[in-house]
């Protein structure tokens, strides 16, 4: 006898949690080391720019799990919104490579590692966290729409990124701060041609963020499809 999957049922596995638990505890050692090392903070930016890059990660799961419950109401929604809202914190932390540069006594590769950790680990959480509303919105709206559906938010997503780098603005203000924001983003948009650094940063993050997406499902169902080798006994 079938029976309806309950929000228990649609728990996603935990191994990709487990993941990115274990890399928040690195780049969390490298930051804190490196603090430890100088006495001074400079590089602890990157911690607050990791918690922003795991909210939509958190979001995106809460979708999938009532998406693949069959409840897409309200709560459904608002994860929904609140993971596209975030979203360009994660692809952001690649542009805080920029702040890399020699600063000694601490040697160039220990900085290098420290920023590269950081920036890789805000990617996988954006590649993680467009996979899995993707997923989640496939049996309700089909895999041609869900796969439109997040190419669009990676491209807003590479928005976000220009709106949060160049022009200063963070997530949370289109709650707190709505006017001016919109009105910098409608004074763009009216003019884009004007503005070739948004273009460009848009363009160049959004369809990055894409494409490694895209590359992560393709290893994903490579390994689900390659068969097992049958147990010896």
């Amino acid at each position: 006898m079938l029976r309806s999957p309950s929000l228990l049922d649609s728990v996603p596995r935990r191994s990709s949690t487990t993941l990115f638990a274990a890399l928040f505890l690195w780049c969390a050692a490298l930051i804190l080391a490196r603090w430890v090392w100088l006495g001074e903070r400079y590089y602890a930016f990157l911690g607050w720019n990791l918690i922003l890059a795991a909210i939509p990660y958190a979001a995106a799961l809460g979708f999938e799990m009532h998406a693949r419950a069959r409840r897409l109401g309200f709560v459904a929604a608002a994860l929904l919104a609140l993971w596209l809202l975030f979203l360009p914190n994660a692809p952001y932390l690649v542009t805080d490579l920029m702040h890399l540069g020699w600063r000694p006594p601490v040697p160039i590769w220990f900085d290098s590692a420290l920023v590269v950790s950081c920036a890789g680990t805000g990617v996988l959480l954006g590649c993680a966290s467009v996979s899995s509303v993707q997923r989640g919105l496939t049996p309700h709206v089909g895999r041609v729409l869900a796969s439109v559906a997040a190419a669009t938010a990676c491209l807003l997503s590479g928005f976000g990124v220009y709106l949060g780098r160049v022009l200063r603005w963070n997530s949370w203000e289109v709650v707190t701060d709505p006017l001016p924001l919109f009105t910098d983003i409608l004074s763009r948009l009216a003019s884009p041609i004007s503005h070739p650094r948004m273009v460009g940063m848009t363009l160049l993050y959004g369809a990055g963020l894409w494409l490694a997406t895209s590359a992560m499902q393709a290893l994903a169902d490579d390994a689900r499809d390659r068969p097992t080798r049958p147990e010896e006994g």
